[in-house]
């Protein structure tokens, strides 16, 4: 028995004697293997870069979304549509809880009472009641003043009816009319959530838009910007955002069931 015969016998892999040379026979042995192995490292790579990729890319798409700017309305504009979402996710978790679906649970509601309570309301809240109403009220506060005082009441009245959702989900697997009354709080939440957009897009964003000066729109946009990016720089934004796309896959299969 010659030397590759010891490496690879008789019966187990046929060698064509090109490679019977010294040497050769530990390399043809091995290269197999180091393909398989550079395949795996080819594959991992792709899948754990895919996976950054992925979520970096939905971050900054996001990011990329809401920087394109021109105005004030735009910026409170793009604040309603994570609103929006949010309404949609509860009205379908709504509708699984109706239909007995147990993939939507207490915790499903209460991370979209925590999106909804700690930012995608909040965000736009703080920036109407902190900063634009307190300016609009100081410098053209004559105009609509009493329009200025409905927007911020509406505010505090979804602030309550979001704190009587939460309050609600205390008794979520008390029966049935425990969630008839989380479906009631929520629709309520969501009724009314639709109609203050509805009211600063049609009142409030015409007349803000014709009556700020450049200058004026320039610093409230600032303000509004230095906000987004503590967001950003906390990690607030993107915990969020995340937990708002995760919601809305979660609901969706539940309808799709």
């Amino acid at each position: 028995m010659d030397s590759l015969d010891r490496v690879c016998p008789k019966g187990v892999i046929s060698i064509p004697s090109i490679y019977l040379r010294p040497g050769r026979a530990i390399f043809y042995w091995l290269y197999p293997m180091k393909k398989i192995y550079l395949f795996a490292v080819i594959i991992s790579g792709v899948c754990l870069g895919g996976c950054f990729f992925s979520k970096d890319n939905r971050i900054s798409e996001n990011n990329r979304v809401e920087a394109r700017t021109t105005n004030v309305t735009d910026i409170l504009s793009q604040e309603f549509d994570y609103m929006e979402r949010m309404a949609v996710v509860l009205k379908n978790a709504v509708e699984c809880l109706t239909k007995g679906d147990d993939r939507v649970t207490r915790e499903t509601f209460t991370e979209i009472v925590e999106v909804i309570r700690d930012f995608s309301d909040k965000r736009h809240q703080e920036k109407e009641d902190a900063v634009l109403f307190p300016f609009l009220k100081d410098v053209h506060g004559r105009e609509n003043k009493d329009l200025l005082g409905q927007l911020l009441m509406e505010h505090v009245s979804l602030r309550d009816k979001i704190r009587d959702l939460s309050v609600s989900l205390n008794g979520m697997y008390l029966g049935k009319k425990a969630k008839k009354k989380i479906a009631k709080n929520a629709n309520t939440y969501i009724h009314y959530t639709m109609k203050h957009i509805h009211m600063e897009k049609k009142k409030l964003f015409p007349w803000i838009n014709e009556m700020l000066k450049s200058d004026e729109q320039a610093m409230l946009m600032k303000k509004f910007e230095d906000m987004k990016k503590a967001e950003v720089d906390s990690g607030m934004y993107e915990k969020y955002t995340v937990m708002l796309q995760s919601l809305e896959g979660q609901v969706r299969g539940c309808l799709n069931y």
